[in-house]
């Protein structure tokens, strides 16, 4: 959610250049994971958010993520109809087998018709899936995919799929079903700055989290035949060039024969620009989203609904302890602490009214929502900040019983890197901040 106002900026400088533009997402809008029960309360506030934020910057239709399916069907329905963004899915059914969601839809972008068809992978966990959202089913997205390009091919110029079902299975819908012109893989952490050409099938990403979006400019003139980039075009126009100076030879001659061969034949084909936008802090924040963000980010600190559970009981063998009965022990250590940014980690959440964002305050808070551990119901104030038993492991046992329950001693680097993400520090030296919280390297 963090990426949303800079995704608003780059967007808003897209339309600028007052070119037809589709702005389109392939799911898993509020969670990379299935969302547990006590979740879906603020798991539904937040995706009000993300779905107005979305609208506001011109989104057009969105697939329907696996993870997104864990609201619980009736659910989504219920937002989609709060919303001008298009749920799409091919493969979601109900009992009768129809589609839950519209399968696809044709929109218009400078004079051309774009049909774009929803792709939803299978749940992985299919046991949780049913208890959530009994009746509904994804069928195999492939025959899915095939029956909806049959529908609507002949509609539209264009042909567009947004899935997230995986690259591997991208690759095989791209060889499987003929007529899809552009797939936009989600589901995948592949960077992908140049997209793949399978069969006749343009295949490129966004990337995942909002970390980068991505930007495909398409020159359609006529049927899609096949795709060219701009750099090969560009690659191709220069060796033309240097190769005219060559043509004195036979075999020179034949080399810039063959190079006009290929680029008239490259010139039958669509033209693209890809790109692939890392949204960093280069990037301004829109003021219009940051304003939604803080918003909503007030309404959760009033509400309830950012505190969903409830803490298990203190007395517990196996719990959080809290630093002062590390400090029994480890005075000078416990000392140096409150010195560091760790300790005053929750704090620094209230200048951004982040202090109930549930999308923040597992790294700013010691055993967010875990048993025993910092629970915004019941919120344990020993617990705020980022306190000893985040890095070295919960401490009832050592407490008790030091000779015989060892801690971690030094945390590894993975384990810093879950908070510490080329988002959110992306000037984060492993070797080198450590000594800042614990004071050793």
């Amino acid at each position: 959610m963090g990426g949303l106002p800079r995704r608003a900026a780059f967007i808003r400088q897209e339309k600028a250049e007052d070119i037809p533009v589709l702005i389109l997402d392939t799911g898993n809008f509020i969670s990379d994971r299935p969302l547990a029960e006590p979740s879906l309360e603020p798991a539904l506030v937040k995706a009000d958010l993300i779905l107005r934020a979305m609208d506001a910057m011109g989104y057009a239709v969105m697939a329907v993520g696996e993870m997104d399916l864990f609201l619980g069907p009736d659910r989504l329905r219920t937002l989609s109809k709060t919303t001008r963004v298009t749920f799409l899915s091919a493969n979601v059914t109900d009992t009768d087998g129809k589609t839950v969601f519209e399968p696809h839809r044709i929109l218009q972008a400078g004079g051309v018709k774009v049909g774009v068809i929803g792709l939803t992978a299978p749940p992985g966990d299919q046991t949780a899936f049913k208890n959530r959202a009994g009746g509904t089913s994804v069928k195999d997205p492939v025959p899915a995919a095939e029956a909806a390009v049959k529908s609507i091919r002949d509609k539209c110029d264009l042909l567009v799929v947004l899935s997230n079902i995986g690259y591997a299975k991208d690759l095989e819908l791209a060889h499987t079903v003929a007529g899809i012109d552009v797939i936009i893989s989600g589901g995948t952490k592949r960077f992908m700055k140049n997209p793949v050409i399978k069969e006749r099938t343009l295949i490129t990403s966004g990337y995942y989290e909002g970390r980068a979006i991505g930007d495909l400019a398409i020159y359609l003139a006529g049927d899609v035949k096949g795709w060219v980039s701009r750099y090969e075009m560009d690659l191709l126009n220069t060796q033309i060039k240097a190769a005219e100076a060559k043509t004195g030879t036979p075999a020179g001659k034949r080399h810039y024969e063959s190079l006009i061969e290929k680029r008239d034949s490259a010139a039958r084909m669509t033209l693209y620009e890809p790109d692939l936008i890392s949204l960093d802090p280069t990037i301004p924040d829109d003021p219009g989203i940051v304003e939604m963000i803080n918003d909503y980010r007030k309404e959760l600190l009033n509400s309830s609904v950012s505190s969903p559970g409830q803490a298990a009981p203190r007395g517990e063998r196996v719990g959080y302890t809290g630093p002062k009965a590390c400090a029994a022990c480890h005075e000078a250590r416990y000392r140096f602490w409150l010195t560091t940014d760790h300790a005053g980690a929750f704090d620094a959440l209230a200048p951004k009214n982040a202090g109930a964002d549930p999308d923040c305050m597992g790294c700013h808070v010691t055993g967010y929502r875990r048993r025993t551990g910092y629970w915004p119901k019941a919120p344990r104030i020993d617990l705020r900040g980022v306190q000893c038993e985040a890095c070295h492991g919960v401490g009832s046992l050592h407490v008790g019983s030091p000779d015989t329950y060892s801690l971690l001693h030094l945390p590894l680097a993975p384990l810093c890197m879950d908070c510490h993400t080329e988002d959110q520090d992306a000037d984060f030296d492993y070797f080198r901040d450590k000594g800042k919280v614990c004071g050793e390297l």
